[in-house]
């Protein structure tokens, strides 16, 4: 059973969507955007349908970092902006909720997601033979990586409030950049290498492009990650917290 804090601000959330153009852009216009203009790319350079097929599931598979991580945060965030931050902050609501609450709404913006890139790649391509357990085991690990950013995140945005906001973004696109979501990692030089074998991520589309025989896929490497980023996200958030009570910023966050 959903807490009744975690469902009131799930329910919030859903119910304010359609008013807020951003966030329905958010799991409508860009990811179809952006899957076409990457599909077109990569049909121009390669008739090759395991690349198509990587682009369709590293696409689906990168909105899972992005949603289930900043499904979190945004729970905190929009009601800055909705100038409730105090209340909510005053509330009895705990980080489990934020988790609850955030990790739901994620795994339905992605069921809209994967509907609208699988109805794209359909009309405007020749849909490639993709690998289901593939894709739903890279969803996964990005999906518990992106609540574990997320736990970040909302520690970060204790602190400094509605200037973390931008700052989500850059971290999350960042990260899906150097976990070579649509490109073989040897491309990236060396240090950005050992720095990318650090994160769930790389190991969730490494597991998309094995797939399709392009790279190989590390399962102990992906669960001992995953673990390690669960230890730090809770050190991290805990610290962030405990740093805004003192601060006495987690009330002020404006």
């Amino acid at each position: 059973m959903i807490p009744p804090q975690a469902h009131a601000m799930l329910k919030k959330h859903l119910l304010s969507l359609p008013d807020k153009p951003f966030r329905l852009n958010d799991i409508t216009i860009w990811p179809v955007t952006f899957f076409l203009s990457i599909g077109l790319l990569t049909t121009f350079l390669s008739k090759d349908p395991r690349y198509l097929a990587v682009t369709v599931m590293a696409t689906i598979a990168w909105r899972a970092l992005h949603h289930f991580s900043q499904g979190i945060n945004q729970l905190c965030i929009e009601e800055y902006f909705d100038t409730a931050s105090e209340y909510l902050l005053a509330s009895p609501v705990e980080t489990k909720h934020f988790v609850i609450a955030g990790t739901i709404i994620g795994a339905i913006k992605m069921a809209v997601i994967i509907t609208l890139i699988a109805l794209t790649a359909t009309l405007f391509f020749q849909f490639p033979p993709i690998s289901i357990p593939a894709l739903a085991g890279a969803i996964a690990i990005n999906a518990v990586f992106g609540v574990q950013l997320g736990l970040i995140l909302l520690g970060l945005t204790y602190t400094y409030g509605n200037e973390s906001a931008v700052a989500s973004y850059i971290i999350t696109d960042a990260i899906s950049i150097l976990s070579a979501a649509f490109f073989p990692i040897a491309l990236l030089p060396w240090p950005m290498q050992a720095i990318a074998l650090l994160l769930p991520s790389t190991h969730a589309f490494a597991l998309i492009k094995a797939s399709q025989g392009i790279e190989a896929f590390n399962p102990i490497a992906a669960i001992a990650t995953l673990t390690a980023w669960l230890v730090a996200a809770i050190l991290i958030h805990n610290y962030l917290l405990k740093n805004a009570r003192k601060k006495g910023t987690l009330v002020r966050i404006k």
